[in-house]
């Protein structure tokens, strides 16, 4: 856990972006038991509101977007209705592309905090993101000590990145519970590479590390193969024949763009912009009468093409174990 905030906290960037331009198109799911605060949350957070008999119907959302820095980041804040155990299987979809969840526990409600192991362990079937956990209704009379928080969050360090408490009444610490998601989020893409200017919904979930692994696993699995027959043969099963120079290619295309994203601050999808380009280049440097017979036969690997449509598209191809 990297923060634990109970006191007022001033944000530090600029409220609301008018442009309809972003950078980033992010989700952030809310979550809790019933009468926790979840709808008043967010709407405190992107309409300045407070009501009192606001009901969500099952799932609503709404958007702000945010100047932060020099990134226009475009949340969208989805609410949802109190679930149980037997209804979470109907939310999976919903929390498949969620960047960082908002867990809520009443701070009024004595018994909010079993409620609150009813829905970090819905959070945890589903999804492996992040969690803040945010206090709410800070302005009522407290029946959760921080003693009791802090023991809740002790074995949860690498899935809780922080608590906030709050008041959407009050309009208090609402803008740093989604300063720290947005500010999560900003982490989280540049560390991934991922593109900017991005006009749909930016699902990272780990991209770098999945294609990192991807590339990894498939020049490991050759790299077993070449160990155990010593060298490209036409007679190894893996490259039969004809086929011999184009996976030999391939193996030595996916070092090169392992190399490449390890290397460079380059987004991924502009690592793998120009792939067959690349291949091309290997190709003409292996010797072979026909070179352009291999070019033009293709990558002809499946798990290969994979992790080259991931990198490019930003959605999820590859098979990880």
């Amino acid at each position: 856990m990297s923060f634990f905030i109970t006191e007022p906290e001033k944000i530090s960037y600029s409220i609301h972006a008018n442009n309809e331009a972003y950078d980033y198109l992010h989700k952030i799911l809310i979550v809790g038991g019933g009468n926790s605060g979840k709808s008043n949350l967010m709407l405190r957070y992107t309409d300045d509101i407070y009501t009192y008999s606001f009901i969500t119907q099952v799932v609503d959302f709404k958007v702000r977007t945010t100047q932060i820095e020099k990134t226009t980041l475009k949340a969208q804040i989805w609410d949802t209705q109190a679930i149980n155990t037997s209804s979470c299987a109907n939310y999976a979809t919903l929390y498949r592309d969620v960047t960082i969840f908002l867990l809520t526990l009443d701070l009024s409600d004595p018994d909010s905090i079993e409620k609150l192991n009813v829905h970090y362990g819905i959070i945890e079937i589903n999804s492996n993101c992040p969690i803040i956990l945010v206090g709410t209704k800070s302005d009522a009379e407290h029946q959760i000590s921080n003693d009791s928080i802090k023991d809740w969050l002790k074995d949860k360090n690498n899935r809780v990145a922080g608590y906030v408490e709050t008041s959407a009444r009050e309009n208090i610490n609402v803008d740093c519970v989604f300063e720290k998601a947005n500010e999560y989020f900003i982490e989280l893409a540049k560390k991934n590479k991922a593109p900017k200017t991005s006009r749909h919904l930016l699902i990272i979930n780990s991209q770098y590390e999945r294609i990192v692994k991807g590339l990894s696993n498939y020049i490991a699995k050759i790299d077993s193969y070449l160990e155990e027959k010593s060298g490209f043969k036409s007679n190894f099963w893996f490259f039969k024949d004809s086929q011999a120079i184009n996976r030999k290619v391939n193996y030595k295309l996916a070092k090169q763009l392992l190399k490449e994203i390890q290397g460079n601050n380059q987004p991924i999808n502009e690592v793998f912009v120009n792939v067959l380009e690349k291949r091309k280049n290997i190709l003409g440097k292996q010797n072979v009468s026909d070179a352009a017979f291999y070019c033009n036969f293709g990558i002809k690997s499946s798990d290969l093409q994979k992790i080259i449509e991931e990198a490019q598209t930003g959605k999820p191809k590859i098979s990880l174990k």
